[in-house]
């Protein structure tokens, strides 16, 4: 078995045991553990939680590979552990196997995130490399198991060396029954922090520099961090431990600058120039367990440093009230709505300087105060007078619809934004948590002070750091956390070593200081391995032996995850902005610009009808008066009517060509004749009112507006 992590132990101790229980092996099994670290008591602990999770007993041997740079000789069948796919094209080419009996070896390959496409990829490279990686006449068998089909199957490769077969020979694959997932049983119960009720659980989602299968000399590629087994423990750790699962895409951080850059540096240039969260870099390896990239075959599979990191914040600040009224829309949105009240009321306060006559014609008859009408079509109160002129009415349309729009949009987004995001987006960066004030949870460690001893002199924003242990941690998060003005960030982290080490003791003080480095520069936090421990083992523990980790797949890779094609970000308030009115905006100022035009024509016929002259025939024009003359001599028989005759005659005596009648001379009359019919409602004599009475059908009716209206 080849141990590839050291601080995994219970987990890889699961998986051995799972795998052992597939192939129902005797008692008295024993297993060869091969390594190349030096620390005995994981060994040990291996061993011992095997021994407790595997019923049967077996036997084993720790060997320690000396000779690292020529690759590992087995010489007995073997179990290999792999965390990542990508390790087990580099696995083969690092490994040499050599026996001396004439006998098979078999090896079993158990990958977490292992699929179809990994096994071909797989058996591609043993055909590559043929039989350079065997020495002897000897049959080798690899067991690969995957995921396929929704179920855990098992492919098998197998080598025959002989005078009559030169290639190797692939068999087919064969399947593993699925599963009998024991999930709906509830026998497992995840412990609840009621006290982290709230919070997000924030895993950062970034690239990490490595060699993959298109690895060339001098050029680095990319691929994601997680496997989908880990963003699936994540989300179903957050949901059984009561936090918020949150996804950060972390922008990419370029490594390759800092094999010999001084700490200091590094540190401002990750901060304040690049402001985001790096996820890793690379070490100053040494250069005994530095691969050599000039070969095509590595010596090492993982030979670089990684950090894995999940940071815990507390909830943003709940919005002022001001705040909630102004965020539903954008700026540019607020400034569109702003314009049009503004043409609206200016429209009125230019048409107040115009005639009577003007302002009846736009507003419509019985409109006293226009500029209320325009507040009440905000508010959606309907419209009971319309204006004569078609422009007006046209205009009134256009923005009754408008505001129909804008009203409804706004109570839509203030209902969401109050309902699912009433709180102020957490930070993401470093300058965010400076910005708005956070306090750093730091857990107090003499390589965190150090790092701190060299930086605290800088003329730079830091944010404030308050030293705590495991007692002053668990008050706080009790007391504090769920406070609204409690602005707290905490860094749970992840931590893995280099594979292969061959420093010895040495090389883990290194480790552990250029830990404090990494998270100093991922979120100014520092904070003992052993706290996410305890949550990503007890998980794991309690998935793997449930038999969940095809639930894991159906339920969580497949369908939630869609095999890392996409990346939830941090979900911003969605204001409705003036992007979502494109469409409806261009109409806007069609419509507007058709109106402008119909207004155009109006107003040319308009004029013409108030200002120009008319040509009325004579004679109607005096018969009309006429019987208005004789409609008042009827009741009033004095000077006053002989005077009024006179007056009214003047404009059509028999010196004057009917060509000079204007309308001012039409408007005099109107004018008459608006003033007697208000006398005639206001009076109280009976005699008078007869010249107006309220039958449509009497003779006495006045003629002079329809004669306007010619």
């Amino acid at each position: 078995m080849l141990i590839e992590r050291n601080n995994e132990v219970e987990v890889m101790a699961h998986a051995i045991s799972d795998v052992l229980a597939n192939f129902a092996v005797d008692d008295g099994f024993r297993i060869d553990i091969r390594t190349r670290f030096y620390q005995s008591e994981h060994l040990k602990e291996l061993k011992d939680a095997v021994m407790r999770k595997f019923d049967q007993k077996f036997t084993y041997e720790i060997k320690f590979d000396q000779n690292s740079r020529k690759g590992v000789y087995y010489e007995k069948s073997s179990l290999i552990l792999l965390k990542s796919s990508d390790l087990l094209k580099y696995f083969f080419m690092a490994t040499k196997v050599i026996t001396q009996y004439s006998r098979s070896i078999k090896f079993l390959i158990y990958c977490e995130n292992a699929t179809l496409k990994n096994y071909r990829k797989l058996k591609k490279v043993m055909q590559q490399q043929k039989l350079d990686m065997f020495e002897g006449p000897i049959e080798q068998f690899v067991y690969f198991i995957f995921n396929y089909e929704k179920m855990i199957s098992l492919g098998t490769i197998s080598w025959f060396r002989n005078s009559s077969c030169n290639s190797p020979s692939i068999s087919a694959v064969r399947y593993f029954d699925k599963i009998t997932l024991k999930w709906s049983k509830n026998v497992h119960k995840y412990e609840r922090f009621t006290h982290f009720y709230g919070c997000k659980l924030v895993m950062p989602i970034g690239i990490k520099m490595g060699i993959n299968e298109e690895y060339k000399f001098g050029k680095y590629y990319e691929f994601n961090q997680y496997s989908d087994l880990e963003l699936s423990l994540f989300y179903i750790m957050a949901k059984q431990y009561n936090f918020t699962p949150d996804i950060q895409k972390v922008p990419i951080v370029d490594t390759s600058t800092f094999f010999d850059i001084d700490v200091k540096e590094m540190i401002t240039q990750m901060i304040f120039e690049k402001g985001n969260f790096p996820t890793v870099f690379f070490k100053k390896f040494h250069p005994d367990i530095f691969p050599p990239f000039a070969l095509n075959k590595p010596q090492y599979t993982f030979p670089f440093f990684e950090a894995k990191l999940i940071f815990l914040v507390t909830p943003g600040e709940l919005y002022t009230s001001f705040e909630k009224l102004y965020l539903p829309f954008d700026e540019p949105t607020w400034v569109l709505i702003f314009i049009t009240f503004g043409v609206a009321f200016g429209v009125i306060f230019l048409v107040n300087f115009t005639s009577v006559s003007f302002q009846v014609l736009v507003y419509g008859h019985g409109v006293k105060i226009p500029s209320l009408n325009v507040v009440g079509t905000f508010f959606g109160i309907g419209q009971t007078k319309l204006p004569d002129l078609s422009f007006s009415r046209f205009i009134l349309m256009i923005f009754i619809l408008f505001c129909l729009i804008i009203r409804t949009a706004y109570q839509g987004v203030l209902f969401e934004l109050m309902t699912s995001q009433p709180r102020r987006p957490e930070p993401k960066d470093i300058q965010g948590l400076i910005d708005q004030n956070y306090t750093v949870l730091v857990w107090h460690s003499e390589e965190f002070e150090k790092i701190l001893s060299q930086i605290k002199n800088e003329e730079k924003n830091w944010p404030r750091f308050v030293k705590v242990d495991q007692i002053t941690f668990e008050n706080i998060y009790k007391t504090q956390f769920n406070n609204g003005s409690a602005k707290l960030s905490l860094i749970l982290q992840h931590q893995t070593i280099p594979v292969f080490n061959q420093l010895g003791d040495n090389y883990i003080p290194w480790i552990q200081l250029e830990e404090s480095y990494q998270t100093l520069l991922c979120s100014f936090v520092f904070f003992p391995n052993h706290f996410l421990y305890q949550l990503t083992n007890d998980a794991v523990q309690r998935l793997t032996s449930a038999g969940i980790m095809q639930h894991l797949y159906d339920n969580y890779i497949k369908q939630d995850l869609k095999y890392e094609k996409k990346f939830i970000e941090e979900s911003e308030p969605q204001v409705f902005a003036l992007s979502d009115l494109d469409f409806g905006f261009y109409v806007w100022l069609g419509t507007c610009a058709v109106a402008i035009f119909v207004f155009l024509i109006e107003l040319l016929g308009w004029l013409p009808k108030k200002y120009g002259k008319k040509e009325i025939s004579k004679e109607k024009i005096q018969n009309e008066v006429k019987n208005f003359i004789e409609d008042l001599g009827e009741v009033y028989e004095n000077d006053a009517v002989e005077g009024l005759s006179k007056e009214l005659s003047a404009p059509f005596s028999n010196d004057k060509n009917v060509t000079e009648i204007t309308t001012e001379d039409l408007n005099e009359i109107e004018e008459i004749k608006i003033e007697s019919r208000r006398m005639s409602e206001n009076s109280d004599d009976e005699n008078f009112a007869k010249i107006h009475p309220k039958n449509d059908n009497s003779k006495q009716k006045f003629k002079v507006k329809s004669l306007t209206k010619e």
